[in-house]
């Protein structure tokens, strides 16, 4: 049993590094169907806060088409290349929670 624990354990050790912009995408539609079921104000609201990012430049927003909370999670990958790359310490914490 310990060894099946160490296994599963390691796999998920490995897999932790593979998020990227699938997970955040897959997390990100979840929330986004929960928005809609239990406040769809919000999720309204949040999507308007999005256009004012479209407004000022629109190949920040180029990816996102009909679901713009969604499409949104890649954004702090895709601007690494347009001089976002001082908040790449931003974008994750490393730490574990401990409750």
């Amino acid at each position: 049993m310990k060894i099946v624990k160490t296994a599963v354990f390691s796999a998920m050790i490995g897999a932790t590094n593979a998020w990227w912009g699938t997970g955040h995408l897959l997390v990100a539609r979840i929330a986004n169907n929960l928005l809609e079921k239990q406040s769809p104000s919000t999720l309204s609201n949040v999507e308007s806060l999005l256009k004012v990012l479209e407004l000022s430049d629109p190949t920040y927003t180029k990816d996102e088409g009909n679901h713009p909370f969604v499409e949104c999670t890649t954004f702090a990958d895709d601007i690494k290349n347009k001089g976002g790359a001082y908040q790449s310490g931003w974008h994750f914490v490393d730490q574990p929670y401990l409750d």
